[in-house]
């Protein structure tokens, strides 16, 4: 090794000096053109000279100058970082501090709202109803200028961590998603007569004691409802009993995120899971010993969630975790294809293909892939019955489709060119999105119902999810900018969530709310509902 870096020392030097020799050369000449060809031969010996950094420095060692030079150098580095770092925390400062003074106004404005109220009631002697106003704006200055700090009921919050790997085996105390169970005689509740949609039911007594300053009830289960045309309307039963699972009155409306496929999946499944998975959750106690507890995932695990989602909802058709098991994926399936080739042999797709190819040999050997797919078909399936899942035809159609042939679709050379039907990307990607909801869906209502190459590596990813989506329960309420000026207790705070497929806006949180008084006094139909800014 040494030689060879001693062989690339010398060889760039060569190709340096051979440099200007060639400029000097062409100078006498006064040849412009060679001039900048020796500039280019001088400047790629001395491009060479950095690849053997070690042999120079062993040929050249650093003088004590030019060491104390380096040193000085990266010295004036990390206080060019250190000041960069400090300017970024005070321009932060600056931010939460405007971002409280906005707050602190808007509490003074409705402190003042509230009063001019309260006043009007009390005494209509102007003098006296000014020292109430003093009196008062002395005591609340701190809640208005601080929003209340921390309040003891806003102490020892609990998070709701969905228990994935589920087990097989008995009925779970709390839950998101799902069904209520409500004891018999309790009707489904109803805002302005439209039915609401369940979100949760939590068993009370696996709360921590000193939630909400200790008032959570310590029997019976909470359970969570809000209206689907707003939800800023909410209803919180107390219920004492767990009755049998009630069946939702109408689909919830808040379970249409753009990766839930829910219509397209009713359509295919009918009306068979039209509600949300149940997921099972653990309430586990915060510690805040150690400081304030992130209650959204951090952009790296964001990240971290998108690129494993990508990299498991991609791949051929024949990849062992993409393979039909039952009857709705293998629906799925022939419909994604059925749609794809008939977009490709569309009249649209014909006359863009024409400007390339006028003989229309490319579209005529998309319409010969199509027959030969209607063939493949037809001869996997002739002979069934489709009273039971015909597992073999269904292998036989995914052999067959990654053994035909789209190589004539493209011109000689063209880019993007795939060549076997089954590694397409756009059916592929359609099918296996609708894939992981049915794989998902089945896996919450029974664990063991999905095949090993199936649950090995989608169960792994749920759980990564249900990481990154924590429900809580407790603490102080952040980014609720009606809420917040309440000072109310935090009842129940829900994500949005892929796992549930329901989405309250982008990256927003949905609070449902009760003041402390309605707490007490178990007040629950006094709760309200707020979506985090």
């Amino acid at each position: 090794m040494k030689f060879i870096g001693l062989l690339g020392v010398a060889c760039g030097f060569s190709i340096m000096i051979a440099g200007a020799i060639a400029i000097a050369e062409a100078a006498d000449r006064k040849a412009f053109d060679d001039i900048l060809k020796g500039f280019g031969i001088m400047f790629l010996g001395i491009a060479i000279l950095p690849l053997f950094k070690k042999t120079m420095h062993q040929l050249f060692p650093p003088t004590a100058a030019d060491l104390d030079r380096k040193k000085r150098h990266e010295q004036r580095r990390a206080e060019l970082r250190q000041r960069s770092e400090e300017r970024q925390k005070l321009w932060q400062r600056q931010r939460t501090d405007r971002r409280n003074a906005k707050l602190a106004a808007r509490r003074r404005k409705l402190l003042d709202t509230l009063l001019d109220e309260k006043v009007a009631e009390e005494t209509s002697d102007p003098a006296e109803a000014q020292q109430i106003r003093v009196h008062v704006h002395r005591l609340l200055e701190p809640v208005v200028e601080h929003g209340g700090g921390k309040q003891a009921f806003h102490r020892a919050p609990a998070r709701l961590r969905i228990d994935i790997p589920l087990q097989s085996s008995g009925n779970p105390t709390s839950w998101i998603g799902g069904n209520p169970s409500l004891p018999d005689g309790t009707a489904w509740p109803e805002i302005d007569g439209v039915p609401c949609d369940f979100y949760a039911q939590i068993h009370c007594p696996d709360l921590p004691a000193a939630i909400w300053d200790g008032m959570a009830p310590r029997d019976g289960w909470l359970v969570f409802f809000a209206s689907p045309s707003s939800l800023a309307h909410v209803r919180v039963l107390h219920t004492t009993e767990l009755g049998l699972p009630c069946k939702a009155p109408r689909p919830p409306k808040h379970y249409g995120g753009y990766r839930d496929k829910r219509p397209r999946y009713n359509k295919l499944a009918g009306d068979l899971d039209n509600i949300p998975p149940l997921w099972p959750v653990v309430v586990q106690t915060v510690d805040e010993t150690q400081g304030a507890v992130p209650r959204a995932p951090t952009m790296e695990a964001r990240h971290t969630l998108s690129s494993k989602r990508s990299a498991l909802l991609s791949g051929p058709i024949d990849t062992p975790r993409f393979r039909p098991f039952d009857f709705v994926p293998l629906r799925a399936l022939i419909e994604d294809f059925d749609a794809y080739l008939q977009s490709e042999t569309s009249p649209e797709k014909r006359k863009q293909l024409q400007k390339a190819d006028p003989e229309e040999k490319l579209y005529s050997a998309r319409l010969l892939t199509f027959d030969e797919y209607d063939a493949l078909k037809e001869a996997c399936f002739a002979e069934t019955d489709f009273d039971t899942f015909p597992a073999a035809e269904t292998e036989h159609l995914v052999e067959g489709l990654m053994k035909l042939s789209t190589r004539d679709w493209w011109q000689t050379g063209g880019g993007g060119r795939v060549e076997v039907l089954g590694t397409h990307p756009t059916p592929c990607s359609n099918y296996s999105q609708l894939l992981e909801v049915h794989l998902r869906l089945a896996y919450a209502m029974d664990p063991t119902s999905l095949p090993p190459e199936h649950s090995a590596q989608f169960v792994e990813f749920w759980k990564l999810a249900a990481s990154c989506e924590p429900a809580f329960m407790g603490g102080t309420p952040e980014g609720y900018p009606y809420s917040e000026l309440q000072i109310p207790v935090l009842l129940l705070e829900l994500p949005c969530s892929d796992l549930l497929g329901w989405h309250f806006g982008d990256l927003s949180r949905l609070g449902f709310f009760i003041s402390f008084k309605d707490l007490r006094q178990g007040n629950w139909e006094r709760a309200w509902g707020d979506v985090s800014g």
